[in-house]
């Protein structure tokens, strides 16, 4: 049953739908999650198997490519990986000799990553197949539809942003700044 043919929750009167005022599949945030993972799980299978990355891997190729040098607290956070992982992701990288690891001379002062060469070569090519599934997508929409989607998200993203450290502050009002990182 389509979502728009289904009844409307006041015309549910027993059963635990009864009190909701909508269901899982009516939030916006379930149905951009479930677009968001199945993108990525389509990302995930073709960086795989063409061309032996992780996702997390990708990512941090990816914002090497655009942008280097960058520490692994610069990458962690852009590419909303803990720290940890970034860690391990760069160093799994550098075994393969796809990023350097530019440590520092002085204790205290930031690893920089860089990609080597075979790195750089690798980035050309994920990025040329990531571009052609971009252009895959952006083809399903009309140029309208792309404008108003690009409008959207925007809109989206502040008040997604907001809200995220409304609840921050909310959750831990004496210590904002060192609130849990989001994992999604």
């Amino acid at each position: 049953m389509k979502l728009k043919d289904r009844p409307l929750s006041d015309e549910i009167t027993d059963g635990p739908r009864a009190a909701a005022s909508v269901t899982i599949g009516e939030l916006l945030t379930y149905r951009i999650a479930v677009v968001s993972n199945t993108m990525s799980r389509v990302a995930a299978l073709r960086f795989r198997s063409s061309f032996d990355v992780s996702i997390a891997e990708w990512r941090t190729i990816g914002l090497l490519g655009e942008n280097q040098p960058r520490s692994i607290n610069e990458l962690a956070r852009a590419a909303n990986l803990d720290i940890a992982q970034a860690s391990r992701v760069a160093q799994e990288l550098g075994v393969r000799g796809l990023v350097h690891r530019e440590e520092p001379t002085e204790r205290g002062r930031p690893v920089w990553l860089r990609l080597t060469p075979r790195g750089v070569e690798l980035y050309r090519q994920l990025i040329e197949d990531a571009d052609e599934r971009h252009r895959l997508i952006l083809a399903s929409l009309t140029h309208a539809e792309r404008r108003h989607l690009d409008r959207i998200l925007g809109k989206l993203t502040l008040l997604a942003k907001t809200m995220l450290s409304e609840e921050r502050q909310r959750v831990s009002p004496a210590r904002p700044s060192s609130v849990h990182r989001d994992r999604g």
